[in-house]
């Protein structure tokens, strides 16, 4: 068996996230990612309204800071991540992640919790 330790870079970028309603407006309250391992050097960000370079600040509520953190192998962690800019008026959010990660990081699901805001 072939065990690699060495750390990886990464870059992860979604689609285009509009929800199934593109042309209507939501209020984003908090994303949250579920991973392994050391992602203390993997940054998230954040792309609005079909920008396809997602630079957009995100803050993490366990180190105030816009990285995940190193968890344990054995269970998963959850990162609460909040937009820094403009969360209760997009149409469409696109993730990414970039740094260099442990050989044992993995990301197991991205929650987005969100509510389609009223058509005026």
């Amino acid at each position: 068996k072939l065990v690699d330790t060495g750390a990886q870079t990464i870059t992860y970028q979604t689609k285009d996230l509009d929800f199934g309603m593109p042309t209507q407006t939501k209020k984003i309250f908090k994303i949250y990612v579920t991973y392994l391992g050391d992602g203390s050097s993997v940054t998230v960000t954040y792309g609005a309204d079909g920008d396809t370079t997602p630079t957009q600040a995100m803050t993490n509520a366990e180190n105030s800071g816009a990285t995940l953190t190193s968890a344990g192998t054995t269970d998963h962690n959850v990162a609460t991540f909040t937009l820094n800019s403009h969360p209760s008026n997009l149409k469409s959010i696109m993730l990414k992640f970039t740094g260099s990660a442990a050989a044992d990081f993995e990301i197991n699901d991205i929650s987005i919790l969100y509510r389609p805001r009223p058509i005026k």
